[in-house]
């Protein structure tokens, strides 16, 4: 079974097999983005978001999920479908959690090989 991996630049991710689950952040989540700060990350086919957190700034900063592209404070949906690479990139100035970017700056992805488990009505448990 394949895993996540990082295969350029600065970003964290840590797999945990006997959970079946992986985050994946920006170098210095939460606690800044660093101007000119990028990285790839290859996602297995049929992976899921599990969980989705993003604070960059609007139209300078953008993760890219899938073909998609998220900047500002509008991640991914949790249950979306991952296949390739997510990217990151920062264009904007360096910016920390004390100059205004709130409780965390940058992005982190919570990622597992399954689908996150719905309730009877659809919701996300």
């Amino acid at each position: 079974n394949s895993k996540p991996r990082v295969v350029s630049g600065l970003c964290k991710l840590s797999f945990q097999p006997d959970r079946g689950f992986a985050s994946v952040s920006n170098f210095c989540y939460p606690r800044c983005v660093t101007h000119s700060q990028s990285c790839v990350v290859v996602v297995p086919q049929d992976w899921y978001i599990t969980d989705s957190k993003l604070a960059c700034t609007a139209n300078q900063d953008f993760l890219n999920v899938s073909n998609k592209l998220y900047t500002g404070l509008a991640g991914p949906a949790v249950g979306t479908q991952l296949s390739g690479f997510l990217t990151w990139h920062v264009g904007g100035p360096t910016i920390d959690t004390f100059s205004g970017c709130g409780k965390y700056c940058g992005f982190e992805l919570q990622l597992a090989p399954k689908p996150p488990a719905r309730s009877a009505q659809g919701k996300l448990l």
